[in-house]
C-alpha cells in the first residue's frame, strides 16, 4: 500500500509534502523524504506516542531536518497557516471531509508540475469523495 502511494504522490527534488489525517509512524512521510533529494514533509499527527515515534524515525533515517513532526489534528483552519505551502497532500487515516479537501487545494499552487493528492479512507466512499468537482475545480485557482 505504501508504495502505490509514494507513487502516486510521485516526490520529485525539493518537493514539500503534508502528511495528514493521522501520521501514524510517519512511514510516508519517511519515504517521501528518502525518494528524493531535498524532499521534505510536515506530518500532522493527533496522538502524542506516535509523534514520538516519527520523532525517532527521523532520528533513525537521518531525517530530523527534512520531517516536521506537528501534534494536533489537521482542520481546515491550521491547514491555511501550515508553510511551507505543499506540493503533495496524504490524507492518512479517513476523517477527509469536503472543507479540508477544499483547503488543500487552495494550498497546493497552481505550478508545472501540477500537486498531488493521495488518501486512505476506511469510510465507504472515498474515492466518490475525492474526485468531487466542487473541490477539484479549486485547484484552477
Amino acid at each position: 500500500m505504501r508504495a502505490l502511494t509514494l507513487a502516486a504522490l510521485a516526490p520529485r527534488t525539493g518537493e514539500h509534502l503534508w502528511d495528514l489525517g493521522g501520521a501514524g509512524s510517519g512511514s510516508v512521510s519517511v519515504e517521501w523524504a528518502l525518494a528524493a533529494e531535498g524532499c521534505t514533509s510536515t506530518a500532522i499527527e493527533p496522538r502524542a506516542d506516535r509523534c514520538e515515534n516519527i520523532r525517532e524515525n527521523t532520528v533513525r533515517f537521518g531525517l530530523v531536518r527534512r520531517i516536521d513532526v506537528v501534534h494536533g489534528k489537521a482542520p481546515p483552519a491550521a491547514l491555511e497557516d501550515l508553510p511551507p505551502q505543499p506540493n503533495a497532500v496524504f490524507i492518512g487515516g479517513g476523517g477527509v471531509d469536503e472543507a479540508m479537501l477544499n483547503t488543500i487545494w487552495r494550498a497546493i499552487p497552481p505550478r508545472h508540475p501540477p500537486g498531488r493528492q493521495c488518501g486512505h479512507d476506511r469510510k465507504p466512499d472515498p474515492a466518490e469523495r475525492m474526485a468531487r468537482p466542487t473541490w477539484r475545480a479549486a485547484s484552477a485557482h
